[in-house]
């Protein structure tokens, strides 16, 4: 998805976390208002046209005997993910819920599904020739994920993103982590390690260690691997490292480009924010407040920091899982990640969507400078 996709997709998921929060224990909030106020504006906002039928088909039935899936979303006519959707306040730990929408996957020949109560969306690859219980790919939480991670865990089911088969390459990567890990796993089994692992350690270790203890050693190993998923701050294409390229472009949180330009001190001067202006956030179940200062300048911690991204970054470290891969805190896109008060309408929205409206109130008067100069 491009910056404006994702920042409007970021509103969306705001709008939603409200919802979701006044209706959590609402019984009277049955599928048909979770599908109609919760999953279908997700799929909008996602590039699909949910009036089409070409594009999104409802009710689909993989076949005539079976029972309707919720919705099929279609390229080029052809279902290429199917979407069932439960009420808000179900659970989607149904082993027989699962099975039967693989079933209807393998049978329509889709290889992509997502189960969703309207708060979580869990992602399998119905394809994938492994147990059920490995076929997930992915899953979120409106309510309590972060808004980075929510916004690119679901833009991988975006219309452009589905096109372009991002998230086949994705799974691709994942399902060789998974086989690694599983691998290692069995290789250092703690009933009966592996004979090629018990002499590489006594190899290592010069031959100082008997054998039994070798062994004994690695029954009593906890060993805890993990393979975290690709940083989520910046869009997968575009992670090659902070100042890296790809394909002769920059890239990393500042990239160059008429988007990165804007700063926060040019929202302000433009009147587009009024600072100082309270930041927030929900990360992983905690509450972030920082401060745009009238300097532009943003506060957090008992620290001023010169962008929002730095800011969330440090907003994000004291809880975030994972490698930081050599950096002091994780790359974050702060302009997605805080929420602000928009001036004009009163609501929370991504600052990213304050930074939009000055681009195009910006590019609006460049054109109308050039028909005045013309």
């Amino acid at each position: 998805m491009g910056d404006q996709s994702s920042s409007q997709l970021a509103q969306v998921i705001q709008r939603a976390r409200d919802r979701i929060a006044k209706h959590r224990g609402d019984k009277n909030f049955n599928e048909q208002n979770t599908k109609a106020s919760l999953i279908v504006p997700v799929l909008q906002a996602l590039g699909w046209d949910t009036n089409d039928s070409d594009e999104v088909h409802w009710e689909y039935k993989p076949k005539p005997k079976y029972n309707p899936v919720d919705f099929a979303l279609l390229l080029q006519r052809t279902p290429c993910l199917l979407l069932e959707a439960k009420a808000l306040r179900e659970s989607l730990a149904d082993d027989k819920l699962v099975a039967q929408i693989l079933t209807y996957a393998s049978v329509a020949g889709v290889q992509w599904v997502v189960l969703s109560n309207g708060d979580e969306y869990r992602i399998f690859n119905a394809a994938a020739p492994l147990p059920v219980e490995e076929k997930l790919f992915r899953k979120v939480s409106i309510s309590s994920d972060d808004p980075t991670t929510t916004v690119a865990t679901l833009a991988l089911l975006s219309k452009q993103d589905l096109q372009d088969k991002k998230i086949g390459r994705l799974w691709e990567s994942h399902f060789v982590d998974q086989q690694v890990k599983n691998a290692i796993e069995e290789i250092l089994n703690p009933v009966e390690p592996a004979k090629v692992i018990v002499r590489a350690i006594k190899t290592a270790t010069q031959g100082r260690l008997r054998e039994s203890d070798v062994r004994a050693s690695v029954r009593r190993l906890h060993l805890q691997l993990d393979f975290p998923q690709p940083d989520i701050a910046e869009p997968p294409d575009r992670r090659k490292g902070r100042g890296g390229t790809v394909k002769g472009r920059r890239t990393g949180p500042e990239s160059a480009g008429p988007r990165n330009d804007v700063t926060l001190q040019k929202l302000i001067e433009a009147g587009v924010l009024t600072a100082p202006a309270r930041l927030e956030c929900r990360y992983r179940g905690h509450d972030l407040t920082a401060v745009v200062e009238k300097d532009g300048a943003v506060s957090f911690g008992g620290a001023r920091y010169d962008s929002p991204s730095t800011a969330g970054g440090m907003a994000r470290k004291p809880y975030h899982r994972g490698d930081l891969k050599g950096r002091s805190y994780p790359q974050t896109n702060g302009w997605i990640f805080w929420q602000v008060r928009d001036p004009a309408s009163g609501e929370m929205v991504p600052l990213d969507a304050l930074r939009a409206r000055y681009l195009e109130r910006k590019k609006s008067e460049a054109e109308r400078f050039q028909k005045g100069s013309g």
